[in-house]
């Protein structure tokens, strides 16, 4: 999980835009 929060940080270096969604999903999921 450590690295999916590196990713939030630094949005840009997502190459794919997938990653960012994937990123979302995973924040609602943590809501719940």
């Amino acid at each position: 999980m450590g690295r999916k929060r590196r990713q939030k940080q630094n949005p840009k270096k997502s190459l794919s835009p997938f990653e960012g969604v994937e990123g979302k999903l995973q924040q609602a999921i943590s809501l719940y």
